[in-house]
């Protein structure tokens, strides 16, 4: 079966490989020079990711590459990649995937916003990928596009994503002005 190496730094999929057999992995584990590296089982399935704001998920995206495999060349040339917003999945799936990314970001910690990846099986089993807590902030990214199918236009998305910020280094402000 074929396995995925990826960095564990860096984003959009820079140095992703699929490597099919042994040959092909020591070919690329050949090509790293430094940092910490992943490598784990390649999950065949249906891309998902679902944006999680201030607490709440927002509505499930799907993430169908034409190659087959979400790239960098995936993720930055254009046409070669559908997003599917939402995501044309079962009710009762789009929710546990928006249960799940909620968990996720609360396990880990997460505050303010992030981005939950799964993979989805034929079986609509969800396997849980990463957790991007920076994710891509362009309006055609997908932490946008979930939000615009809930009526969050990037403007909207963009100060609710700063205002938890605002708050917070306001409340210090206050704070430390009250010892002075």
């Amino acid at each position: 079966e074929s396995v995925v190496l990826k960095p564990n730094r860096s984003g959009s999929s820079v140095g992703l490989s699929i490597c099919a057999n042994r040959v092909e992995l020591a070919e690329s584990l050949a090509k790293i020079e430094t940092g910490a590296w992943l490598v784990e089982e390649r999950i065949r399935g249906r891309e998902l990711t679902v944006g999680v704001l201030q607490g709440d998920a927002l509505p499930v995206v799907e993430i169908v590459p034409k190659s087959g495999v979400f790239d960098y060349r995936s993720k930055y040339t254009k046409g070669t990649t559908d997003y599917l917003a939402p995501a044309p999945i079962a009710p009762e799936v789009a929710q546990l995937a928006q249960d799940l990314a909620v968990k996720a970001f609360q396990a880990c910690g997460g505050r303010d916003y992030a981005r939950i990846d799964f993979m989805m099986t034929t079986k609509n089993e969800l396997i849980f990928l990463e957790i991007n807590t920076l994710p891509g902030m362009k309006e055609t990214s997908l932490l946008p596009m979930g939000a615009n199918c809930v009526g969050i236009d990037f403007t909207a998305l963009v100060k609710a994503l700063v205002a938890p910020a605002c708050d917070r280094f306001f409340a210090l402000s206050v704070k430390s002005s009250a010892h002075e």
